[in-house]
């Protein structure tokens, strides 16, 4: 008997120091996805496509041309603490939090970005992602 009450206490300590967690449900039985997973997985997304060290293209919304530079750091910015890529930029000293469009450098996009006016590399690299070779 002791045994079986030990073997019970044991599960349920096991079950609230699990590592996997309950997903509130709806009505229908579906997952509910609150806006701190789906934080969570951008970032864990942006951490692994763009890690430290990458090569990338950053683009601000101002009339100003692309930069090309490597990512030094990400910081958590704002109250929400979001994560936001710090980039050391090829033609400037001091590093810069990048807040635009950041993109995988490539020497064929960059290319491409060459022959275009300020608001239309703003456009093409704003719908870059949906692009796959």
């Amino acid at each position: 008997m002791v045994a079986i009450m030990f073997w019970k206490k044991k599960k349920e300590e096991e079950k609230k120091n699990s590592r996997l967690k309950e997903f509130e449900v709806d009505e229908e039985g579906f997952p509910i996805v609150t806006y701190k997973h789906k934080q969570h997985m951008k970032e864990t997304a942006m951490l692994v496509n763009y890690p430290v060290g990458s090569a990338v293209i950053a683009k601000s919304n101002e009339d100003e041309p692309y930069h090309r530079g490597k990512i030094v750091n990400y910081i958590a910015l704002s109250q929400a603490c979001n994560l936001t890529p710090m980039i050391k930029f090829e033609d400037r000293e001091e590093t810069m939090i990048v807040m635009g469009i950041v993109r995988p450098y490539s020497k064929e996009l960059c290319e491409a970005l060459d022959k275009l006016d300020n608001i239309e590399q703003w456009n093409v690299l704003a719908e870059f992602h949906k692009i796959s070779k």
